[in-house]
């Protein structure tokens, strides 16, 4: 980053939540400062301390907090952040807790109000009138980004498949053609997984499943054996963020999916080590530079028009 747009950010403050410490990291070091100065603590009963340790007064504030594991803990702790800050803020929530009960906007979902959490989190201020248009919340679901993933893995005219409506979004991005993989949640027990139904032709094709979020890997893996009994030449999972619950990455090893890419929205050290399937791409200079031009007043619609990774 040049000395003027590092100048820029001089009354920017940048601070990390616990959860995921490296990519705030990353971000920080992208935008050329440094993550402001807490101390997050938790008492002998659990409960979660913080303590800013600097003067946030007048300045534009950032708080980086996902969430995957420990889930309460991390919205506690953010909750407690925004509390501690007493102005307003933008939360950056990469991956925000509770999000699949929230429903997010079609046009640009990078910027999602997250109406249940906003309550939550306006309360956690003295002053909630002074501080409501202060609220931000940014998300990582944007079919922008995951077309940019795709790219940055260098996988091109390639078939495309979707578990979800969004099939048409993100062929037109790409440029290719595209089936669909249908859940026919009509077949759902009490003890029985989704009904996964191919709509289209992938004979002789490559595939590529994607999807928000993967937790249990269920519908990926089960998609994969259905695509490859249907002629499916290599597999690819395109995944925002990466979860792998459970025994997630051993089923994903064991399964016919040739490769997984997935964001480091989430911290993936851990699966990279137990299955050489995975490939990590790091999406935090989309969100240095959404930091940037919000705090600069510049347009966020360029990130959804252009690949922000280069």
């Amino acid at each position: 980053m040049c000395d003027d747009e590092t100048h820029d950010l001089w009354f920017t403050i940048v601070f990390s939540g616990s959860s995921h410490p490296d990519f705030a990291n990353a971000i920080v070091s992208r935008l050329g400062l440094p993550l402001g100065d807490l101390e997050l603590t938790k008492f002998a009963n659990l409960e979660i301390g913080v303590e800013i340790r600097q003067s946030v007064r007048d300045m534009d504030v950032y708080i980086i907090q996902t969430s995957y594991s420990h889930v309460n803990d991390y919205l506690m702790e953010l909750l407690i952040l925004v509390h501690a800050c007493k102005i307003a803020i933008t939360v950056v929530a990469p991956c925000f807790p509770y999000s699949r009960h929230i429903p997010f906007p079609t046009e640009k979902p990078l910027l999602g109000t997250l109406t249940l959490e906003q309550n939550r989190l306006l309360s956690a201020c003295r002053d909630p009138s002074k501080t409501v248009n202060g609220y931000r919340f940014w998300t990582a679901r944007s079919g922008r980004l995951v077309a940019s993933m795709i790219e940055s893995a260098g996988l091109q005219s390639l078939w495309v498949l979707l578990s979800n409506l969004r099939a048409t979004e993100m062929a037109n991005l790409l440029g290719v053609d595209f089936a669909l993989i249908h859940k026919d949640r009509t077949c759902k027990g009490k003890d029985e997984t989704d009904s996964l139904v191919l709509v289209g032709s992938v004979e002789g094709r490559d595939a590529i499943m994607m999807d928000d979020m993967a937790d249990t890997c269920l519908t990926l893996t089960q998609g994969a054996a259905i695509l490859r009994r249907h002629g499916a030449r290599r597999i690819y999972a395109v995944i925002t963020h990466g979860i792998f619950s459970g025994d997630s990455v051993d089923q994903i090893h064991q399964s016919d999916i040739a490769e997984v890419i997935v964001s480091n929205t989430v911290p993936q050290k851990d699966h990279l080590q137990c299955c050489p399937k995975f490939k990590v791409v790091d999406v935090s200079p989309i969100f240095a530079e959404a930091i940037r031009r919000t705090h600069n007043g510049e347009s966020i619609s360029y990130l959804f028009d252009t690949n922000a990774f280069q």
